[in-house]
């Protein structure tokens, strides 16, 4: 049996036929490499979808977590504003806010007890029962960040003029394809939440554009509110159709340069 083999003749009909002697230990092999070649391709094509059925799944839940990130961000910038109104309405009170007084009051009463009396205890509850309930107006303007996508503000910045501001900023068309048309609005923000508009002529807020617009704009503090009340500015537009596409509060402080 060791010596048997195995005879293969290739014949044609314009050349001589050939004849192959093979031992059937080659041929085995043979037999056994193209099985195993077979398995490993096999093996690879299923492992190749696999895999790429798993970079889908990956893709998908990617971009979901992007989403939400995106949302997570704006929900944070807006309790950041919040935040700030806050602070700023506890650093400065408007006027004639009772609550505020009330709560001044009482927290001096409180650090007069301890200087007197040294009563650790009754101050902390005095204090305690002193907590400001500030009371203001708080549109959904200000605790909202709308964008549609469809535009975007850049370079947003402010200086002090006698009267009012400075203000310079580049309104972007964020749309793949063609021209946007539409309307910026300004608003102040005072410190008790109140949005006062900004008188300025339509023709420098008004834009058709392919891919931007720089508008520099000088403008006065309207009368209905004090220089310093301010406390942001409130950016909105709208498309040709009248439509809010976008719509952004800025903290003042974060927009004045030296």
């Amino acid at each position: 049996m060791s010596g048997k083999k195995y005879s293969v003749i290739l014949m044609r009909d314009d050349d001589h036929v050939r004849r192959y002697r093979m031992s059937s230990l080659w041929f085995k092999l043979g037999i056994f490499a193209f099985i195993f070649l077979f398995l490993l391709s096999a093996g690879g094509i299923y492992f190749t979808v696999d895999y790429w059925n798993k970079y889908r799944d990956l893709s998908k839940a990617n971009t979901i977590l992007q989403g939400e990130i995106q949302s997570k961000e704006v929900e944070l910038e807006r309790l950041r504003n919040m935040e700030r109104m806050v602070l700023a309405h506890q650093e400065d009170p408007v006027p004639g806010d009772t609550n505020a007084t009330t709560a001044n009051a009482t927290r001096e009463e409180a650090n007069a007890t301890v200087e007197v009396d040294g009563a650790t205890e009754q101050a902390n509850a005095t204090q305690a029962e002193a907590a400001p309930a500030f009371e203001y107006i708080t549109p959904p303007e200000l605790t909202t960040v709308l964008d549609k996508g469809e535009t975007a503000i850049s370079e947003l910045s402010l200086q002090h003029t006698d009267a009012g501001y400075s203000i310079h900023f580049m309104v972007s068309n964020e749309k793949s394809q063609g021209s946007l048309t539409g309307l910026v609005s300004l608003l102040l923000i005072a410190k008790n939440g109140s949005l006062h508009k900004i008188d300025a002529p339509k023709e420098a807020l008004d834009f058709t554009i392919q891919r931007f617009k720089t508008i520099n704009l000088d403008f006065d503090v309207p009368d209905s509110i004090e220089k310093d009340d301010v406390f942001g500015l409130l950016v909105k537009v709208t498309n040709k159709a009248g439509d809010l596409i976008y719509s952004k509060s800025y903290p003042i402080q974060d927009l004045v340069s030296s």
